[in-house]
């Protein structure tokens, strides 16, 4: 009796209180860096009961060990990932891995120092389970079945309609990993969205623009990461984009300022993929990569059905995002990429954007008319650093060696190229008859880099949050043409499509497609995801941003002009129908639903 006694109740020894302090430090920290406030004590205490309950259940010392060490990996690649995509790492995205190596510059953004702090306590819990002298027994089956009902309440209570329980299932660790495997192996927790009508093409024949573009060649350019807060700006007395400022106001341009990237995991390619199809690529991995088999009715085929010649061209590797097999899949007869080109010189990813426009138009020039050219530009990628020769803007001390002074040059420059995209068309004849779009990608300065925030909540005088981030212009210059509008509903990627089909004279669209066409819609409406979470949208005037967990109540609504927060009341179907068209979308996708129209 009395050894058991003594075995019940043995003091705690000081490496075991080094421990216990690992295992309770581990997740206030994780859930600090995620930048998680939602139940933010009931998360860290159920994490660290999960970590002590796990460690006190094995007899074998290298068991906790290695599973914390896992788990310390795991718990730093979820804040890494995080401060990019604004959530969990998900077991979907493991088939991405191969892209890595090409995106390490971003990589090595994203991280910060802070996030280190997840790994400093490896060595000394290891030391502390070596040192700790105290027997372990081998009775620990009580306490693992402990742990597994634990883990299990959240798990299942994550796919109830208890609020509480929901939201801690969605965000603690054990519970969102555990059940973002099931979801993948087994579906479990996928919820069926009720599916939402897709937008009808509506035209307006008497509308002064419909057809007004119709039988010209068309040039799409997508500018890397241009973001709409340069635009007609200054940076102390210099103009930061002289040419495309000029561009707006010329006559035969009309300009989109209130137009917001949609894309998933694929960044610059779910940006080229929603321009030309009107579909929100999948946040299941890359979609050129997983559904480069599909067939697709954008707009690269019904400029071929109108008699169009369709050429893609692109500075880097024709491999990257499998470019090489997804343009010719989605109706290009050309594909034009780094081995088309010879660079004077390699920058950052690749060949300078003036001599890539000035090489395009001499494929061009030997392109049928009309033709569709699709370019995707390179220079502006991040980092965003520049040769001294090739910087314009002077900057103040306080932005040298910063990203946001890096972006300014390098955006300055990508400018003053797109003016030389133009002298080549009007050198080439070809300018006239050509109707130029230009858009950007995505954003270049993320939001979540407190760095980028603060710096930029200063330069613009308003708060850096989201939706400034998200905008980026569309410019459709029309040469010749006796029009100049700013338009300002809210539009993104996937209106692109109707909306350049309207100025081409597109009766109707044969094709499926969830935009919808800026110049006859009544009101604008975004879908977001992946960067905002699904069920955040953006409107006219308005941002919806939901909750991380997933719960509309917790989400965030503010205007967009100013910032000011919003009642959330009367949003939610909004919200429900930003769910369902991305939902939508990805059956599309998987299903291949073009073609099963086509065998039908």
């Amino acid at each position: 009796m009395q050894d058991m006694l003594e075995s019940k109740f043995r003091p705690v020894g000081p490496w075991q209180w080094v421990i216990l302090v690992c295992l309770v430090v581990k997740p206030l920290l994780f859930y600090y860096l995620m930048n998680i406030e939602i139940n933010f004590t009931y998360l860290w205490v159920s994490t660290a009961l999960f970590l002590i309950l796990f460690f006190s259940s094995f007899h074998r010392l290298w068991i906790p060990i290695v599973f914390y060490f896992l788990f310390s990996i795991l718990m730093f690649c979820d804040v890494t990932f995080n401060a990019y995509f604004n959530g969990y790492l998900s077991v979907s995205m493991l088939g991405s891995s191969k892209y890595l190596g090409d995106v390490t510059d971003v990589i090595i953004e994203v991280i910060q120092p802070r996030f280190f702090l997840l790994l400093i306590d490896l060595p000394v819990l290891i030391v502390a389970l070596i040192m700790n002298k105290h027997k372990r027994t081998n009775k620990r089956w009580p306490l693992v079945l402990v742990l597994v009902v634990l883990i299990a309440i959240l798990v299942v209570g994550s796919v109830t309609d208890i609020v509480f329980l929901k939201s801690m299932g969605n965000l603690e660790f054990f519970s969102y990993h555990i059940k973002d495997v099931l979801a993948e192996t087994t579906g479990f927790g996928l919820t069926k969205i009720e599916e939402e009508d897709p937008l009808d093409y509506e035209v307006d024949e008497s509308d002064l623009l419909f057809g007004i573009a119709e039988g010209r060649n068309l040039i799409v350019l997508q500018m890397e990461a241009l973001q709409n807060f340069v635009i007609n700006r200054d940076y102390y007395g210099h103009e930061i984009t002289p040419v495309l400022n000029n561009l707006i106001k010329d006559k035969g341009t009309i300009y989109f300022d209130n137009y917001y990237m949609q894309i998933a995991a694929g960044n610059t390619s779910d940006a080229e993929f929603a321009t030309n199809n009107s579909l929100y690529g999948s946040v299941n991995s890359y979609t050129y990569e997983i559904y480069k088999n599909n067939t697709f009715r954008g707009l690269p085929v019904l400029l071929k059905e109108r008699g169009y010649s369709t050429i893609a061209m692109h500075g880097y590797d024709g491999s990257f995002w499998s470019r090489k097999d997804m343009y010719p899949a989605q109706g290009f007869d050309t594909f034009i990429d780094d081995k088309g080109y010879k660079p004077s010189k390699i920058h950052g990813w690749g060949i300078l954007d003036h001599e890539f426009y000035i090489q395009s138009v001499e494929y061009l020039i030997e392109t049928p008319q009309p033709f569709y050219s699709f370019m995707v530009s390179l220079t502006n990628h991040t980092p965003f650093e520049m040769d001294e020769e090739l910087k314009t803007i002077e900057l103040k001390d306080k932005h040298i060696g910063t990203r946001f002074g890096n972006y300014l040059n390098s955006i300055a420059y990508c400018d003053s190229a797109v003016g030389v995209l133009i002298d080549e068309l009007k050198k080439a004849g070809l300018y006239e008859n050509t109707v130029i779009a230009i858009y950007g990608d995505h954003f270049g300065l993320a939001q979540y880099d407190v760095d980028n925030e603060v710096v930029l909540t200063d330069f613009l005088g308003k708060p850096y949050r989201f939706d400034e981030m998200a905008n980026i212009p569309l410019i459709i210059h029309i040469p010749g043409e006796d029009i100049n509008q700013t338009i300002s509903i809210a539009g993104g990627h996937m209106d692109f499509l109707p909306t350049i089909a309207h100025l081409l004279g597109f009766e109707e669209l044969n094709t499926i497609y969830l935009g919808q066409n800026l110049f006859t819609a009544e009101s604008g409406f975004v879908i977001q995801n992946r960067y905002a979470p699904l069920g955040s949208f953006i409107a006219d005037d308005i941002i919806y941003f939901m909750s991380m967990d997933g719960i509309f109540e917790n989400g965030k609504a503010w205007k967009l002009d100013t910032g000011e927060a919003v009642p959330i009341d009367g949003l939610k179907h909004l919200s429900d129908r930003s769910k369902g068209l991305i939902m939508l979308s990805e059956q599309y996708l998987e299903e291949d639903k073009l073609a099963e129209d086509k065998e039908e």
